[in-house]
């Protein structure tokens, strides 16, 4: 009876880490600890922009750094995921 406990408590906390490495993006999962040169992490930061967008509504004076004051165009944008799915 003890047994049956003791494995159903490991399969309650091994079975959600499993389903998370077998993904078809875990090639391209974040690794926190390395997570690479200075180029790897600005094209990470371009595709996934955390500022505001120009488009939707009003220009925020000051609210976006200096490096990421030229904003891809909406074309783009649209296309980022299309291209990476695409492979």
């Amino acid at each position: 009876m003890r047994t049956t406990y003791i494995l159903m408590l490991l399969a309650l906390l091994l079975v959600p880490n499993v389903g998370c490495a077998g993904n078809r993006f875990a090639a391209s999962r974040w690794n926190f600890w390395h997570p690479g040169p200075t180029t790897q992490q600005r094209v990470r930061a371009s595709v996934h922009d955390p500022y505001s967008d120009r488009d939707l509504g009003p220009e925020v004076v000051g609210g976006r750094p200096r490096e990421f004051m030229n904003q891809y165009p909406e074309a783009v944008r649209n296309r980022f995921y299309s291209d990476t799915n695409a492979r």
